[in-house]
C-alpha cells in the first residue's frame, strides 16, 4: 500500500522533476544538486551500516539531510521533536563540525526564549510538528540569518500541518520555500524575491 502511495505522489509531481521549470539559477542548482542529487555519497554507507534495516522514507530524508548539511555547513543544527540517532548521524556525516541540539516538543515559550539566547543565529533547523511546534517556530525565526535553512517534516500529515505550512508559504517574508511533499524547506534570503516551488522529491 505504501509503495502505491509513493508512486501516486511521484506521478502527481512528474512535471516538477529535478528542477524542471525553475527559472532561478540558484533554486535550480539547489533542487538539482542538493534536493535531488543522485550522486552516491560515500557517507550514505558510513551511516547506514550502523543500522541493519532503514525504512525507505527514513533513508530518503536522511540522505537529503546529509546533502543539505554538506551544502549549508551549519555551525549549529537544532532538532525539534526529532529524537533519532540515525538522523543525527546523517547530519553529522554531512557536516562534521555542526553542533546538534535536541529540543523537546513540550518546551514552553519561556524555555524556548532562554534556550535560544545561547545562539547568535540558527543555521539549520529540522522540525517535526508536534507539541509546542508553532510557538517554537515563531521564536526560532528571530534567530534566522541570511542563508538559514529550516526543514519542516510531515507538512501533508493532517489538516493542521497543511495549514501550518500554507501559513509559512503565504505569510512569512524574506524566504524561498520548497514543497517536497514529505517535508518543506524554508530558505531565508532577503535578497531574493519571495518564491515557492513544488519539487518531485
Amino acid at each position: 500500500m505504501q509503495k502505491i502511495k509513493q508512486v501516486i505522489v511521484w506521478l502527481s509531481r512528474i512535471n516538477h522533476c529535478r528542477g524542471f521549470g525553475i527559472q532561478s539559477p540558484w533554486a535550480y542548482r539547489f533542487v538539482r544538486y542538493v534536493v535531488n542529487e543522485h550522486y552516491p555519497y560515500h557517507g550514505y554507507e558510513a551511516v547506514e551500516q550502523q543500522q541493519s534495516a532503514v525504512h525507505w522514507l527514513q533513508r530518503k530524508l536522511g540522505r537529503f539531510y546529509l546533502r543539505l548539511a554538506n551544502s549549508v555547513q551549519p555551525a549549529n543544527t537544532l532538532l525539534f521533536g526529532i529524537d533519532d540517532k540515525l538522523v543525527e548521524s546523517y547530519i553529522s556525516e554531512g557536516c562534521h563540525d555542526t553542533t546538534l541540539t535536541r529540543i523537546p516538543t513540550d518546551i514552553s515559550v519561556e524555555d524556548s526564549m532562554h534556550l535560544l539566547k545561547r545562539f547568535d543565529t540558527v543555521d539549520l533547523l529540522l522540525l517535526k510538528p508536534n507539541g509546542a511546534y508553532r510557538s517554537f517556530y515563531n521564536e526560532v525565526c528571530m534567530k534566522a540569518r541570511q542563508g538559514t535553512v529550516f526543514v519542516i517534516e510531515d507538512i501533508k500529515k493532517n489538516k493542521e500541518t497543511r495549514q501550518f505550512w500554507r501559513e509559512i508559504v503565504r505569510l512569512q517574508e524574506n524566504i524561498v520555500t520548497f514543497d517536497l511533499y514529505y517535508c518543506g524547506i524554508v530558505y531565508f534570503d532577503a535578497k531574493r524575491y519571495k518564491q515557492h516551488y513544488i519539487v518531485n522529491f
